[in-house]
Parts: structure tokens; C-alpha cells; sequence
């Protein structure tokens, strides 16, 4: 998804990643200027039930990508009116924090 970095900009959009890559014919796709990157995949699994509450209501799929691709994104690309726009994002899994009974 290419979600607009301001309120100035224009929509957002988004398209289907397949092998890796995606497009998004340019009459369909943002207008210039610039945009946060966000890339979700779904796990088909709910999230858990909080404490103390029904199994039964529905809940969001867990997430597979970190949330910095996503909800927290730090990703802005530049699209431009002419030229062809590539975007190439590295999707790195979280590292898991060190614990505190492990040696520095």
C-alpha cells in the first residue's frame, strides 16, 4: 500500500504482491509526490482472545511483517510524474531482543 505521507498528497493505494513484485498501472495508480510504504501479509490466523473475554468475537489475523513495514512504518518513497517508479523494500524479520540471562 502507498498511503500519502500529508494530507496535501493524493490517495492511497495499494496492489497485490506476487513472486515479490507488484504494479500499479499509472492511471490507476498515486499521483506524484510522496508516499509511506506499507506491506502487509496475513496470517489466517485470529489473534487471541484477551483475557477474561468470548473466543467467539471476531478478532484481527495476526500479522506476518514486522510492524515497521507496516502500522509503524518508516519506508517513504518519491513517485515521480515521469519515468517509471521502482520501489525495492528489503522485508527483514524482527530479531528477537537479547534476554537478560544471556551474556553481553
Amino acid at each position: 500500500m502507498l498511503d500519502p505521507a500529508s494530507e496535501r498528497e493524493g490517495t492511497a493505494v495499494g496492489a497485490t504482491i506476487r513472486d515479490g513484485a507488484f504494479t500499479i498501472e499509472r492511471d490507476q495508480g498515486p499521483t506524484p509526490g510522496t508516499y509511506k510504504v506499507r506491506i502487509y501479509a496475513s496470517s489466517n490466523v485470529q489473534a487471541p482472545a484477551p483475557a477474561g473475554s468470548s473466543n467467539r468475537k471476531p478478532r484481527p489475523m495476526v500479522e506476518r511483517i514486522p510492524a515497521r513495514y507496516n502500522a509503524r512504518t518508516e519506508e517513504v518513497v518519491e513517485i515521480r510524474a515521469k519515468g517509471g517508479n521502482r520501489i525495492d523494500i528489503d522485508v527483514q524479520p524482527d530479531r528477537p531482543s537479547p534476554s537478560s540471562d544471556s551474556p553481553p
